[in-house]
C-alpha cells in the first residue's frame, strides 16, 4: 500500500515541475595550431561544435580558439567576472595538457617546455580554472578533452632527466569541492584519441547526447562513455567524478513547458526537483536505510511522512528475517562477518561480529522474487532493466568470490586493484565506477543488482591459466571487456596469456621466432601496442605474466636467457649504445630495468629491447636485433 501512495504522489508531482530559469555561463577554448609541435586536427572543431550546442542550451558562450598565454588568461578573466552569481558554470577544453607532480596544465599554443622553467611561463594551471569556478555556491561542470598523447611533455621530460619521472601520461585526478563535476575523455593517467573525423571520439559523442530532453548530466556521460568505448574498441574509456549533491538537467522535456508556470504559482523551487529526484529514485527501495537518508535530509520534506512509515515497516521486516536466520539450523545460518565488511555498510547498522546478510548462494543459483528472477554472479541472463528492491540489498561474499568479483571488474576495464579479495580503495572505486557505468543506484556496496550485470565469474576463472593458450570468442563471456573480445579474435591463431593492471589489458604472445616489427603490427591488429613499462611495479607484474610459461624464455648455450619483446626501441642514428632509446607509443623512458652492462649493442644494429638475464630469473631487459630469436612478445591494450 505504502509503495502504491509513493508511486500516486511522485506522478502527480511529476506532472507539475520543471527547472527554473537559471543563468549559465560556459568558458570552451580549442587548441589546434600549435606552434611547436604537431597540429591538432579536432580540438577547434571540437570547441565549436561544444559551444554551439551550449548557446542553444541557453548558456552564455565564452569562447576561445587557438589561443596564446596571454589571449587565454584573458578568457579566464572574462569568465571569471561573467560567473558571479551564475547558476551554472561549464569549462570545456580540448587541445594539449599534460600533468607534472600530479599536477594538471593546460597549453597554449605556443607552448614549447624546452626546460623544466618553462612549465610556470607557458603553461597554465587548471588549478587557475577551477579555483575561479569554486568561488562560489554552485553547479560545477568541468570537461577535459585534453588527454591525447603529448609531444610537449616528452620535450619537458628531455629537460628533467631523471626527474622526469614526474611526469605522468595523461591528466591526474583531480579534488574538487561540492556541487563539482569532472569529466575526463579517458582515464586519468591514460590518453585519448584525437579522432578521425572532424572531432574527437569522445566530444563527438558528447554533443550527440548532451542535448537529450530531461536528462541528467550523469546519464548523459554514461551514454558517452558507452559510445566512446564501442568507437574505439574498448582503447578509451572516458571518465569522470563528481561532488554533485542532485540532478543536473540541461534540457528540460518539452512537454513540461505549461507544467512549470502552475509550478511556479505555488511557489516550487529547484529544491524541490532535488528532492523529488531523490524520492523517485529510492521510493521503490527495500531498505530503510535509503528512506532514513531522505529524513537525514528533508526532515519537513513532503514525503516525510511516507519515508518515517517506509523506516518503520521496514524495520519490522528485518526484525523478523533476523528472528528467522537466530532460529535457523546450523546449515542455514549465516556466515560469520566477512573481512572488509565495512564495504557493505551504510544501509543499517549490524550486530556485533554477525553479519546483516544471509550466506550469498553460489554462483549457479538463481534468487527468486515477485518482481523477476536474477541469476547470481555472472549468469549468461539478460541484464535487468529494473532490478527488484531485494535485489538492491547489500550482501556479503567470501574471499574467493571476491577475488572473482574484482577479476570481473577489471574485465569491465575499471581497475580494482590485485584480485586478491581484499577490498581496498582501488576495489571500492571500481565498484563506484562499475554501478555508474551500469546504471544502478550509486554506491561502493555489493549487492545482486551488481553481480547479476558482471561478465560470467566462472569463465573468467576459466580462462586463468599458467600457460598461454589458444582462445576464441565463444570462450568469453557474451558481456566481456569489448578490448579484450578484440584481442582474441585478432590473436585466436597464437597461444597467449593475459591479465589485468591497473585497468590495462596485458596479454604474452607466443609467435616462435618473429621480428619485432612484426609483433609491433600484430599487437597494434589486436587493438594495442607494445608493453610499455613506467614502474617497477608494473615490470614485475609483465615478468610474472610469460614466466609461468616456459615457453617464453630462451637459453642460450652460455646461460643467458632470453624473453619476449616489449615496446621499447632505439631511433635511427642514435649514439650507441645508450642514446635515443624511446617506447613505440613515443613516450619518455622513465623507468629502466637494463640487465648489468645493457645495452651494449654487442653485434651492431641490436636497437629493440626484450626481457633478459644473465643468471636468475629473466626480469630484466636486453637490447637485441630485429631477428634474435626471440619467441613471442607483451603487448598492452590501454
Amino acid at each position: 500500500m505504502i509503495r502504491v501512495i509513493c508511486a500516486l504522489v511522485v506522478s502527480l508531482l511529476l506532472t507539475g515541475i520543471q527547472p527554473a530559469a537559471a543563468k549559465r555561463v560556459a568558458l570552451v577554448i580549442g587548441n589546434s595550431n600549435y606552434q611547436h609541435v604537431p597540429e591538432l586536427v579536432n580540438p577547434k572543431n571540437d570547441a565549436e561544435a561544444v559551444a554551439a550546442a551550449l548557446a542553444r542550451l541557453d548558456f552564455e558562450v565564452i569562447k576561445g580558439v587557438d589561443l596564446n598565454r596571454s589571449a587565454f588568461e584573458n578568457k579566464i578573466r572574462e569568465f571569471s567576472r561573467a560567473i558571479r552569481g551564475a547558476d551554472i558554470a561549464l569549462f570545456y577544453y580540448a587541445g594539449h595538457g599534460l600533468q607534472v607532480n600530479g599536477r594538471n596544465y593546460l597549453a597554449p599554443i605556443e607552448t614549447q617546455l624546452l626546460d623544466e622553467a618553462d612549465l610556470d611561463f607557458e603553461a597554465l594551471r587548471l588549478q587557475v580554472v577551477m579555483s575561479q569556478m569554486e568561488r562560489e555556491p554552485r553547479t560545477n561542470l568541468v570537461i577535459l578533452d585534453a588527454c591525447r598523447n603529448n609531444p610537449l611533455a616528452r620535450n619537458l621530460a628531455r629537460s628533467m632527466g631523471t626527474r622526469s619521472a614526474s611526469i605522468g601520461r595523461g591528466l591526474a585526478p583531480i579534488e574538487s569541492g561540492v556541487g563539482t563535476l569532472i569529466a575526463f575523455a579517458t582515464q586519468p593517467g591514460n590518453v585519448a584519441l584525437d579522432g578521425k573525423g572532424e572531432n574527437s571520439p569522445f566530444t563527438e559523442a558528447l554533443v550527440k547526447h548532451l542535448e537529450t530532453p530531461g536528462e541528467d548530466i550523469a546519464v548523459t556521460l554514461r551514454r558517452v562513455r558507452q559510445d566512446v568505448i564501442v568507437d574505439t574498441n574498448g582503447a578509451q574509456v572516458p571518465w569522470n567524478n563528481s561532488s554533485l549533491t542532485g540532478p543536473v538537467v540541461l534540457k528540460a522535456k518539452p512537454d513540461t513547458t505549461k507544467m512549470a508556470a502552475d509550478d511556479a504559482d505555488t511557489g516550487a523551487t529547484q529544491d524541490a526537483q532535488i528532492e523529488l529526484a531523490f524520492w523517485s529514485s529510492i521510493k521503490d527501495s527495500g531498505s530503510a536505510g535509503y528512506f532514513e537518508s531522505y529524513l537525514a535530509q528533508y526532515p519537513n520534506g513532503r514525503f516525510a511522512a511516507i519515508a518515517e512509515l517506509k523506516v518503520k515497516e521496514l524495520g519490522k521486516a528485518s526484525e523478523v528475517e533476523q528472528t528467522k536466520i537466530a532460529t535457523a539450523s546450523p546449515t542455514t545460518k549465516p556466515r560469520a562477518k566477512a573481512e572488509n565488511s565495512s564495504l557493505n555498510a551504510g544501509t543499517g547498522t549490524q550486530d556485533e561480529g554477525v553479519s546483516k546478510f544471509a550466506a550469498l548462494p553460489s554462483a549457479q543459483t538463481t534468487i527468486s522474487t515477485s518482481e523477476n528472477s536474477e541469476s547470481v554472479a555472472g549468469s549468461s541472463s539478460p541484464s535487468i532493466d529494473h532490478p527488484s528492491a531485494k535485489n538492491l540489498e547489500p550482501v556479503e561474499l567470501d574471499r574467493e568470490r571476491r577475488k572473482g568479483l574484482q577479476m570481473a571488474l577489471a574485465n569491465l576495464g575499471h581497475d580494482p586493484g590485485p584480485a586478491d579479495g581484499q577490498f581496498g580503495p582501488r576495489t571500492r572505486s571500481a565498484i563506484i565506477a562499475a554501478r555508474e557505468a551500469l546504471d544502478l543506484p550509486p554506491g561502493e556496496h555489493i549487492d545482486l543488482a551488481l553481480l547479476n550485470r558482471l561478465p560470467d565469474i566462472e569463465k573468467l576463472k576459466a580462462l586463468q591459466s599458467n600457460e598461454a593458450r589458444r582462445y576464441s570468442l565463444s570462450d568469453l563471456p557474451e558481456n566481456a571487456d569489448p578490448r579484450l573480445r578484440k584481442a582474441v579474435e585478432a590473436l585466436s591463431n597464437y597461444d597467449i596469456k593475459f591479465d589485468y593492471f591497473r585497468g590495462h589489458i596485458y596479454i604474452a604472445v607466443l609467435t616462435w621466432g618473429r621480428d619485432w616489427t612484426y609483433s609491433k603490427d600484430i599487437a597494434e591488429r589486436a587493438g594495442g601496442h607494445l608493453v610499455t613499462i613506467t614502474s617497477s611495479a608494473e615490470n614485475n607484474f609483465v615478468y610474472q605474466l610469460f614466466a609461468g610459461d616456459d615457453r617464453f624464455i630462451y637459453q642460450l648455450s652460455d646461460g643467458q636467457k632470453k624473453g619476449p619483446y616489449i615496446g621499447l626501441h632505439q631511433k635511427n642514428g642514435a649514439r650507441e649504445p645508450m642514446g635515443g632509446w624511446v617506447w613505440v607509443t613515443g613516450e619518455p623512458v622513465t623507468y629502466k630495468a637494463w640487465s648489468g652492462g645493457q645495452p651494449n649493442n654487442f653485434k651492431g644494429g641490436q636497437d629493440y629491447a626484450g626481457f633478459h638475464s644473465f643468471q636468475g630469473r629473466a626480469s630484466r631487459w636486453d637490447d637485441n636485433d630485429i631477428n634474435s630469436g626471440t619467441r613471442g612478445f607483451v603487448m598492452e591494450v590501454e
